[in-house]
């Protein structure tokens, strides 16, 4: 990457984590990450041994010689990003990029997107259209934020239409936490995450998912197989323009460990990133509990209070069921044939 990308972290409840924004949460952790990986102090200044690697992709020199994030961290409220105007990286990043507002949205999709998000969405544009102009190319956005909160699903799909209404085609990256029903800890999540993904089918380019339980479950009940294994047993299909169906990538340098972290120090680590069909086992498990409430037309006064009208929930209900049916036809598979798969 050799021109500038400006991340933006939006705030929500998290599913996973009571009590705690998952977009700010997952941005801090990044730029503590970054940080180490560049080599800067939490004050933005560079060690004296720091090499010759290119800074400017994430981060913007002052004057000085220190290194600011391009960063925004945004909420609805301030209780969790006043923990990184007061933590350990508070000296790191400009006060004016750290956007807060007096009111939540209260895990409600339209209090973000049709009320208390309409009051900050111009603010915040505002701050990236001053980061944005402070690059010398901008090559696109990064966005954390999860699908299941009010502030992460309305606020985000307002402010990514008006991203898209402000820039000229940006190329954007997004890392969402999905909700889990075992780790759940507000019963609207379905709402919010099938009025999100309907809003911004049309904006995405590329979405990274965080489901936590699925990834506990990998770890439990699937990591005991291997890539050899699916080929010879030809559990998984792979579309016809690419039979390869894995690119792999080797780093040279070793993981970095974040001081104080759960991770211990290793010299190797493997990540992968999927394109499957499978999530569609993921909507479909929203979506019915989407339907077990919207039959009963559970909370919707919640949300056409903050000025939501109910055939939005229909139309949303029934792009996700197209999106469902999408993905069955790409598979080629029944749901009896994929639940006897091994991976």
């Amino acid at each position: 990457m050799n021109s500038p990308s400006l991340v933006a972290t939006a705030s929500i409840t998290s599913p996973h984590r009571v009590g705690c924004q998952a977009g700010v949460q997952i941005g801090q952790a990044c730029w503590e990450l970054y940080c180490l990986e560049h080599g800067i102090y939490p004050d933005g200044v560079p060690y004296n041994d720091y090499g010759d690697g290119n800074l400017d992709p994430f981060f913007s020199e002052t004057k000085e010689g220190r290194y600011v994030p391009r960063t925004l961290f945004v909420d609805l409220e301030p209780s969790v990003v006043d923990e990184v105007r007061h933590g350990v990286y508070r000296d790191l990043f400009r006060p004016d990029d750290l956007v807060t507002h007096t009111e939540d949205a209260a895990n409600n999709f339209a209090r973000g997107r049709y009320s208390v998000g309409q009051e900050v969405v111009r603010k915040v544009l505002n701050r990236i259209r001053k980061q944005a102009e402070a690059c010398s190319g901008l090559q696109g956005f990064m966005f954390f934020h999860s699908f299941g909160g009010g502030t992460g699903s309305g606020f985000m799909s307002l402010l990514l239409e008006k991203v898209m209404e402000e820039f000229t085609s940006p190329s954007m990256l997004r890392f969402a936490v999905f909700p889990s029903p075992r780790m759940s800890t507000a019963v609207v999540e379905p709402y919010n995450a099938v009025l999100h993904a309907s809003t911004t089918m049309e904006y995405d380019h590329c979405v990274f998912v965080f489901d936590n339980e699925a990834t506990y479950n990998l770890c439990i009940n699937k990591l005991h197989r291997a890539i050899a294994a699916i080929r010879v047993k030809k559990t998984v299909q792979f579309v016809e323009w690419c039979p390869t169906g894995f690119k792999l990538g080797i780093n040279s340098g070793p993981p970095t460990v974040v001081p104080g972290g759960d991770l211990a120090k290793t010299n190797r680590a493997v990540c992968m990133l999927a394109n499957t069909t499978a999530f569609r086992e993921a909507w479909a498990r929203v979506n019915l509990k989407f339907d077990l409430m919207y039959s009963k037309r559970a909370f919707v006064h919640w949300y056409a209070g903050e000025g939501l009208e109910e055939a939005e929930l229909s139309e949303a209900r029934e792009n996700m069921a197209q999106l469902e049916r999408d993905y069955e036809e790409v598979d080629g598979h029944d749901d009896d044939l994929m639940d006897n798969h091994e991976f």
